[in-house]
């Protein structure tokens, strides 16, 4: 019996294994065994008593079950119940920036209410590419797909047409990276439609990214480049979005962004780390 014990066991520890002695079964018990080259091995001890048929002990079986993958499912649980939390409060937090934003930009409760509702769209298509794959990431051609899909000739296509074209390498962006990217292009694709590109049938955006090594650490660069729309002219003001994309992403990410207006096309360069641990 002695052999499970612990170097230092705790006072509930010692009086279990005390309590082999009585003639009585004892409930499951979970403790944390040291095997001789110092792993620590969590385990769920049962012991049941077998008697005489006067009531006389005369043996005890003890169970000792190696409980480490029981143990590491809890844990990995209440790591995502945390995790949920912290994403529910920063969900709940973007959507109150973008009503406290579009608000400020709109000229009337109809317009508001279009904008408000574009947005939280492009924000819930990508809760649920994270969603699909549990939160570990978002693929971002699929993305950059979601925003761009409806200006498309076949809005069902992946290929590149006449309209979009894609250019990049197979990337799964983390979470923050996700949300970020797809609401400056949610802006880029809705200004687009309306005004640039977009806004004509032989208007065309073409998308490229790719990834690089800097200090060790990986960034990505994706630019948005608009051609065949109306001549451009720069904004005499900025909005929300012009805000959203040219200071929210350095903010949430790091790195930079260059929102440019040459006359033949709005060119958007954006250049960030994808570590997580240096945005």
């Amino acid at each position: 019996m002695s052999l499970l014990l612990p170097p230092e066991p705790s006072g509930e520890v010692t009086t279990f294994f005390a309590s082999h002695e009585r003639p009585l079964r004892l409930a499951e018990f979970e403790m944390t065994w040291v095997r001789p080259n110092g792993e620590s091995v969590p385990l769920a001890i049962s012991y049941s008593p077998v008697c005489s048929p006067e009531g006389t002990l005369l043996a005890g079986k003890l169970i000792a079950r190696d409980i480490t993958e029981r143990v590491r499912a809890a844990r990995h649980n209440d790591m995502m119940l945390a995790e949920l939390n912290h994403r529910v409060k920063n969900t709940l937090a973007s959507v109150q920036a973008i009503a406290d934003q579009t608000v400020a930009n709109a000229s009337d409760l109809p317009a508001f209410k279009e904008s408000f509702l574009a947005r939280l769209l492009a924000l819930s298509h990508t809760h649920n590419l994270l969603a699909r794959d549990a939160w570990t990431g978002a693929p971002l051609a699929d993305i950059i797909h979601n925003e761009l899909a409806p200006y498309r000739n076949d809005s069902d296509a992946r290929t590149n047409d006449a309209r979009v074209r894609l250019h990049g390498e197979a990337l799964t962006l983390p979470p923050k990276h996700a949300l970020a990217l797809s609401m400056a292009l949610h802006e880029l694709a809705t200004n687009a439609g309306k005004y640039g590109s977009l806004s004509v049938p032989e208007g065309q955006v073409t998308v490229t990214w790719a990834t690089r090594t800097t200090d060790q650490h990986p960034w990505l660069h994706l630019q948005w480049t608009e051609s065949g729309g109306p001549a451009v002219e720069p904004p005499t003001r900025r909005g929300f979005g012009s805000r959203l994309i040219g200071d929210g992403v350095p903010y949430e990410l790091g790195g930079e962004v260059a929102l440019e207006f040459p006359r033949n096309g709005v060119v958007c360069t954006i250049d960030v780390p994808l570590n997580e641990d240096i945005c």
